[in-house]
């Protein structure tokens, strides 16, 4: 109803209404923004994935010119390495060979040093950025040393070259002496020998028809250490021995020809440390020299004849 009371009437609760909302607006409108940021994942992830990208710019670029600044680094150092004579050796000594030529030395230095290739070629030989403090498996090329180390003297660019040759052990002669070669202790023969008898030298005649040269290990670690005890307990009861006999490996023992007195069998498969005192008891009571034989061959016993 459009009469002229009501008509008034309405205009003024409008305005009233429309008092109150600009009252509240502000606050209204705070909050329904702080609804929509909440209400709207998605905007906080684009910002965010934005952000982590711009970041992964940053560090890709950082790292690319530490990657081209390490690069010049490395490339002016190899030019001052390899194009002056800031490393170039002005004087090498060797010490230590006495079987071993200086110049063997060096063929076995030159074989090793260049063998891995790479910045050794680009260097040269001559350059002590070459060398290394020590070489491995020398006895790969020269059988008679032991170790090569090397010292470096930058200021003097002297190279010194000490060498450990191996010490001879004893003899092992195969196929009846047709064939002989010095073995150090580990049972590495390392160096060509003569066939000789006599307590001075350990003389083994192996008879076991095996094909042996330089470098042969002549029995497997757990014979040769056992063999070695076997060399000890004579050395220890003061027996001399005249040379050792291997028959064969499969029977896993081995004879001691004594100078004055009877053989002497040994068993492979263990140690003969418990000989010693029963050889010496044997050797005092003057009993040693008529017997015929005295058997080891069982762990912890003896049997003679």
């Amino acid at each position: 109803q459009r009469d002229s009371s009501g008509w008034i009437y309405g205009r003024q609760s409008w305005h009233n209404e429309l008092r109150v909302l600009n009252q509240i607006k502000p606050a209204y409108g705070e909050e329904n923004r702080e609804i929509n940021m909440i209400g709207r994942p998605d905007i906080d992830n684009y910002l965010s994935s934005a952000e982590r990208a711009k970041r992964k710019k940053r560090i890709a670029r950082l790292a690319f010119f530490l990657f081209i600044f390490s690069v010049l680094i490395f490339t002016s150092y190899l030019f001052v390495a390899a194009r002056t004579g800031l490393f170039k050796i002005r004087a090498m000594d060797i010490t230590g060979n006495e079987t071993v030529s200086d110049e063997d030395v060096l063929f076995v230095l030159r074989a090793q040093i260049f063998e891995s290739g790479g910045i050794s070629y680009l260097f040269g030989f001559n350059n002590m950025l070459t060398w290394p403090d020590r070489i491995q498996h020398p006895d790969k090329f020269l059988p008679q040393i032991k170790s090569i180390e090397i010292d470096k003297n930058y200021w003097q660019k002297k190279i010194t070259i000490r060498i450990t040759e191996k010490t001879p052990y004893g003899i092992w002669c195969a196929e009846g002496g047709i064939s002989c070669f010095w073995f150090d202790d580990t049972g590495t023969l390392f160096k060509r020998g003569l066939a000789s008898e006599g307590g001075l030298i350990r003389i083994v005649n192996d008879w076991s028809g095996r094909k042996l040269g330089l470098g042969s290990s002549v029995l497997s670690e757990n014979f040769f250490s056992n063999l070695h005890s076997v060399f000890e307990a004579l050395q220890g009861s003061a027996v001399g021995v005249k040379s050792f006999e291997l028959k064969s490996l499969s029977t896993e023992d081995i004879v001691a020809r004594s100078t004055a007195g009877p053989d002497l069998y040994f068993s492979l498969r263990f140690a003969s440390a418990s000989a010693i005192p029963i050889l010496k008891n044997l050797v005092s009571g003057g009993k040693f020299s008529n017997l015929n034989y005295v058997d080891f061959r069982v762990q912890n016993r003896a049997y003679y004849k």
